[in-house]
């Protein structure tokens, strides 16, 4: 059980000599204790003794018994009681050592994880529709990020009952003596180090975070911005066009049917700017729902979304009216040309 006296190494290390030091203490706790069995036969065997030789002639041999006895006993007490010191401290050194590598590797697998995620989203194309699912991801993620600084809090926790079970061997083996040295001091720092590295990164993962979404943000304003003017000239083309259409007083079959034809165009053009209309108030409710300064003026999102929605569907009933109006007309001239 004789250990070298040098650092612990890493935590691996550490745990390995004090799992190593640990089973070896309970080999040595079991021995003991299976002699007690032995020192209670040993001691009974020797009272008989005595009893049955009471002559004068023993006496000085009956105290010999006697002290030998009770010495044997003391040393076998002390024995067992160190061990049982020694067997707890390292438990519970070994223990919370344990419990600290957990939690630690718990948050590197998590940073890890939200790195790969953060890679997969710089990746691939940027057009509005990615964009949106790019951003609500960034935003999960860096909600993920916020809750997970509560880990690192119970890092630290974690971090300070490793000491202190560290502190308390160091003022064990100063009573006891035992045979494998601890450095509360060095393993404070490692331990230190290592809550220290894991702040560092959780803050730089962080402020990339923020990054990316503003990057993000910014990118998707921009795609917002041209769709709007996009579909504000197309509304205005499409609504001159539509204001075109004849709806009464058309008796000429040709030019009836015509204008059906016209209307029906525009209902084709309307069907195919509905999805650029909806990616249009997707990104705006994306946007919108960023906590990263990315938009000049958010009223003016706000309104430009509403109003280009609210004239789309004006645009889309009226002509669908429209084109109503003309089946009716053309059927009461169907009906009269007939007569």
């Amino acid at each position: 059980m004789e250990e070298e006296d040098d650092a612990m190494g890493s935590f691996a290390e550490m745990g390995e000599r004090l799992n190593d030091h640990q089973q070896g203490l309970k080999e040595h706790h079991q021995k003991l204790s299976r002699k007690e069995q032995e020192l209670v036969l040993a001691t009974e065997a020797a009272q008989t003794f005595l009893e049955q030789n009471v002559q004068d002639p023993l006496r000085d041999e009956e105290v010999a018994l006697q002290e030998i006895l009770n010495v044997l006993m003391e040393e076998y007490e002390s024995a067992l009681s160190s061990a049982d010191s020694q067997l707890n401290v390292i438990e519970d050194l070994h223990l919370e050592l344990q419990k600290f590598r957990k939690d630690h590797d718990e948050f590197e697998t998590f940073m890890s994880h939200l790195e790969k995620e953060l890679t997969k989203i710089k990746a691939g194309e940027f057009d509005s529709t990615s964009l949106t699912f790019k951003l609500k991801k960034q935003q999960f993620l860096f909600k993920d990020l916020q809750f997970h600084k509560g880990d690192l809090r119970h890092l630290r926790r974690s971090w300070k009952s490793v000491i202190d079970a560290a502190f308390h061997f160091e003022i064990r083996n100063a009573i006891e003596s035992y045979k494998i040295q601890i450095d509360p001091d060095a393993i404070s720092q490692h331990v230190e180090e290592t809550v220290e590295s894991a702040d560092a990164r959780l803050n730089t993962l962080r402020s990339e975070c923020i990054g990316l979404g503003s990057r993000l943000g910014k990118k998707l304003f921009e795609q917002w911005q041209e769709k709007a003017d996009e579909l504000r000239l197309w509304l205005e083309r499409i609504e001159t066009e539509r204001r075109m259409v004849q709806l009464e007083a058309i008796s000429n079959p040709e030019i009836l049917q015509q204008e059906l034809e016209n209307i029906m165009v525009l209902q084709g053009e309307i069907s195919e700017h509905e999805d650029g209309v909806e990616k249009l108030q997707e990104a705006a409710k994306c946007l919108l729902s960023l906590s990263i300064d990315v938009v000049p003026n958010v009223l003016q999102l706000r309104k430009t979304t509403a109003t280009i929605e609210q004239r789309f569907q004006l645009l889309r009933e009226e002509t669908s009216e429209q084109k109503r109006t003309l089946e009716r007309t053309n059927v009461q001239v169907e009906d009269l040309e007939d007569s």
